[in-house]
Order: structure tokens, then C-alpha cells, then sequence
């Protein structure tokens, strides 16, 4: 079925071939989602920049059918307000704390 429909494409298209149409709805749709995330993610107070793709509006029918996928981490950051960040890494590298007491004195606190 998807094959009928890059050939019928491809027909109305004349000169292109059905892997060529595919290829470059790939492209289109993969700018599309990618603008649309950047517009998403973009951080609250920054300034507005419009997008200036010209097929970014013509291509919002694709808005319903575009599912946002849950990210996964192998991370597990606890937040304790309490621990410093110089506190956290010794934990994790295993060192005692009493070693660090002079490199302490060195680096600014993290608070």
C-alpha cells in the first residue's frame, strides 16, 4: 500500500522516482519536527524569533498526527540541597572526604 502511494506520487510529479519522493518527504517532515521542537523547547522570557522556513505553516497539518516520545536516562540525579556538588563527586569516585579538606579551601563553594 505505502509502495502505491510513492508511485502514484511519483506520477504526479513526473521525473522523480518513488524512493526520490520518499526521500524528500523524509527531509521536509524530519525540518518540520525538528523546528517544531526547537519552537517547543525554546526557554520562556528569550526573545521571539519567528521561524522563517517557508513551508513551516503548510506543513502544521502534520500537528495531529506528531506524538511527543517520553525521554529515558540511565542517570539518577538526587537533589539534596544539602550535599554540595564537590560532596556528590567524592561519593561517586569512591574518595574519603577528609582528603579533600585542603582542596576544599581552594575552590569556591557551590552553594
Amino acid at each position: 500500500m505505502r509502495e502505491n502511494a510513492w508511485k502514484t506520487i511519483s506520477a504526479i510529479l513526473e521525473d522523480t522516482t518513488p524512493e526520490e519522493c520518499e526521500h524528500r518527504w523524509k527531509i521536509l517532515r524530519n525540518k518540520y519536527t525538528g523546528l517544531r521542537r526547537e519552537e517547543k523547547c525554546r526557554p520562556s522570557g528569550s526573545g521571539a524569533s519567528e521561524i522563517t522556513w517557508p513551508y513551516y505553516k503548510s506543513m502544521s497539518f502534520l500537528d495531529p498526527y506528531l506524538q511527543t516520545r517520553k525521554s529515558f536516562s540511565n542517570l539518577s540525579v538526587k537533589k539534596n540541597p544539602e550535599v554540595r556538588q564537590w560532596d556528590s563527586l567524592n561519593t561517586i569516585m569512591g574518595e574519603d572526604r577528609e582528603e579533600d579538606t585542603q582542596t576544599e579551601n581552594i575552590l569556591p563553594s557551590i552553594d
